[in-house]
């Protein structure tokens, strides 16, 4: 019974204890802790951000950070974070379909993801939502 709306400033301690989740696992960012407010705030676009909520519960959230080279107007990357234990419920499908839906309005033709590759659930996630395998880093 949840709704997928804009991320609000009011979300912000829920949305950083999902990050924070997600980062324990060690798949799921390749941060190794939460930024404050500002530096998240400041390093995602502000057209582009959605939670799954149901009341006054955030489940989910996903936004677009300008991509690797910022002169590349048109090009974002995608962040989609879920708590654990409403993984596997559809969240993340329709919080990544309507980031897409939003950012083709805000005239952004490449998404791209970068996604360790130990997170299969995440593979999943964006292969299902029409994203395909470019590349890969090693050390």
């Amino acid at each position: 019974n949840y709704k997928i709306e804009p991320l609000l400033n009011k979300d912000w301690l829920q949305v950083r204890s999902i990050y924070a989740e997600s980062i324990s696992t060690g798949v799921a960012s390749f941060d190794t802790k939460p930024p404050n407010w500002r530096d998240w705030d400041s390093s995602r676009l502000s057209s582009c951000r959605f939670v799954a909520r149901e009341g006054k519960i955030v489940f989910g959230w996903a936004t677009l950070s300008p991509g690797p080279v910022p002169e590349n107007v048109g090009v974002a990357e995608v962040s989609v974070h879920v708590r654990q234990e409403k993984q596997r419920q559809g969240i993340g499908s329709a919080l990544l379909k309507a980031l897409l839906a939003a950012s083709e309005k805000e005239k952004y033709w490449t998404i791209t993801a970068e996604i360790i590759s130990e997170n299969i659930a995440s593979l999943i996630l964006h292969r299902k939502c029409g994203f395909r395998e470019v590349g890969y880093r090693e050390k």
